[in-house]
């Protein structure tokens, strides 16, 4: 894949997330080292394609999006497990409070 390749693929999946993409945006995007004029020359010319989004080959490839409910179960297992991660410092910190509390009383 060309760099300007990856830049019109780059800009069309942050057009699909409902964002505009601006030079910075799709810099931080790319997997190859591309010079700042060659981006900001094909943004300027960039239309959006919604299905442009990946190249196989020579062939384009139109990524399926997750499906809500499947992000819902990802976000509320995500959510499980960091509430399971914090559970033992929240314990630490509520006994943190009470030695110092003691310490204060003294």
């Amino acid at each position: 894949m060309t760099n300007i390749e990856e830049i019109i693929i780059t800009a069309n999946r942050i057009a699909n997330e409902g964002r505009k993409p601006s030079v910075a945006l799709v810099k931080g995007r790319l997997t190859q080292s591309t010079p700042l004029p060659v981006i900001i020359s094909t943004l300027k010319t960039w239309q959006h394609q919604p299905d442009y989004t990946d190249v196989k080959g020579a062939s384009l490839v139109k990524k399926e999006q997750p499906k809500d409910n499947e992000n819902d179960a990802i976000a509320a297992q995500i959510t499980k497990a960091v509430n399971k991660a914090i559970e033992p410092l929240q314990e630490e910190i509520k006994q943190l409070k009470i030695e110092m509390a003691k310490l204060q009383t003294k």
